[in-house]
């Protein structure tokens, strides 16, 4: 499986990729660590925290994508109201997200 998606959001192509670099990189943009803010979001159900947490994900992917991605709040603000189905997205991208953590037992 590939690392990387392309999806069409406001008539534009946004690519997201994942890489190991995902948790480094959401820790130097945000403070917090990926996992632990995945962990509070299993435990919290639906609510503001779970879209932020959804939001700066797919941030960080985009970014990991194309470094030339602005700020999240700039980018964020540069698609129109309504256009950015924070839910919707993160389902599509979720595929690489699992595939980029998923354990070989292969390989210890």
């Amino acid at each position: 499986m590939s690392n990387t998606i392309v999806l069409t959001i406001d008539s534009r192509q946004i690519g997201f990729k994942a890489t190991a670099g995902l948790f480094y990189r959401y820790k130097e943009a945000f403070g917090t660590e990926y996992l632990e803010d995945v962990v509070k979001v299993h435990q919290f159900g639906k609510g503001a925290f779970v879209q932020q947490v959804e939001y700066r994900t797919l941030w960080v992917l985009a970014k990991t994508y194309d470094d030339s991605i602005p700020p999240i709040q700039t980018w964020l603000d540069s698609f129109a109201y309504g256009a950015f189905p924070v839910d919707d997205i993160y389902n599509q991208v979720m595929p690489i997200l699992q595939a980029n953590m998923k354990v070989d037992r292969k390989n210890p």
